[in-house]
């Protein structure tokens, strides 16, 4: 048994300064040292246990590249998670007109704040671009190289507009899988369209759906690159 005796009155009157007295009884036969209060406490935290702390997050979302959170207050604490999306032929409803549209590799950043509430910015990457390397370069603390969303309904600065979408609350990874299908399967508008979106300076969205509709693989080449030094705005 260990004993740690704080006498302040004891020690003044025996010569002693910002000490304890330990005796340790080994059954029966006591030791006892004076030791100062600043080696108790380095003693004391030498001989703590450290415990790592986990939590489990449930299913990750589909695509799924990295997180930036405080994973001990996850999910309450605002997070970023970036998924990433395949290149693919999607189907696009523009007005009362339904498109085939090859759309390029897609990064997808959402950013959930501290009531549950979710807002997505939306890159393009590049042809090249896996899922493996760009987790590597996010891991890195590396941003691939990110180009602008090249329709409507996605701001300059990468903004995705959801429109009238009612978004449910996220309180786990795995619920941002809904976030892009809401995206690509709500019906598209001209929203923040500009001619500037892509090399082929399509006057409306309309005119780039007609050149693009139909074809097997997106023409990576009119992409325009995304500056964030233009927006000042950090992304991940």
């Amino acid at each position: 048994m260990i004993q740690i005796i704080f006498d302040e009155e004891k020690d003044r009157r025996e010569g002693y300064i910002d000490c304890c007295h330990i005796i340790i009884d080994d059954h029966g036969i006591k030791q006892q040292k004076v030791i100062r209060t600043e080696t108790l406490y380095e003693l004391l935290e030498k001989t703590k246990e450290h415990k790592k702390k986990e939590l489990f997050l449930g299913r990750v979302p589909r695509g799924y590249l990295a997180t930036k959170q405080r994973i001990e207050d996850f999910p309450k604490i605002q997070s970023k998670t970036a998924i990433f999306l395949k290149e693919d032929v999607r189907r696009i409803i523009y007005e009362n007109s339904v498109y085939e549209i090859p759309i390029p590799n897609l990064m997808m950043i959402h950013s959930v704040t501290t009531n549950g509430c979710v807002s997505t910015d939306l890159f393009c990457l590049e042809k090249d671009m896996d899922k493996k390397t760009a987790a590597k370069l996010l891991e890195e603390d590396r941003m691939p190289n990110l180009y602008q969303w090249p329709f409507a309904n996605v701001s300059g600065a990468g903004g995705v507009c959801y429109g009238s979408n009612n978004i449910r609350k996220i309180e786990r990874l795995s619920d941002l899988d809904i976030l892009p299908i809401l995206f690509f399967d709500s019906p598209m508008n001209s929203d923040y369209y500009t001619p500037h979106r892509t090399t082929l300076g399509k006057a409306t969205i309309r005119e780039l759906l007609d050149t693009l509709n139909g074809k097997k693989e997106f023409p990576y080449e009119i992409l325009q690159e995304y500056n964030p030094l233009t927006y000042k705005r950090s992304i991940f």
